[in-house]
């Protein structure tokens, strides 16, 4: 999962939400999660997406930054050693 964090003014914050739901509704939904946070005049807006490929492509339409870790899925671990394996005596 990927975080998009963008960032407008309160003036601009309607004009770049429409322009966002538009984006995701040519692009099936991807969004996951959305949040705002305000601080004056400045919005900051995360988005939350599953595919990093998809994610890569609403930063760069919205001139956005990467926010927080990326999620990376566990790794496979087998259940029986390997045939290289050394089994202690």
């Amino acid at each position: 999962m990927r975080i998009i964090e963008v960032r407008s003014g309160r003036v601009e914050f309607p004009e770049i939400l429409a322009a966002m739901r538009e984006w995701l509704d040519r692009h099936e939904r991807p969004l996951v999660r959305f949040e705002t946070r305000t601080d004056g005049d400045l919005i900051t807006m995360k988005i939350h997406l599953n595919s990093d490929d998809l994610a890569e492509l609403f930063r760069q339409s919205f001139h956005g930054a990467y926010a927080g870790p990326v999620e990376v899925p566990p790794v496979a671990v087998p259940a029986t050693p390997q045939p290289d394996a050394t089994l202690p005596s």
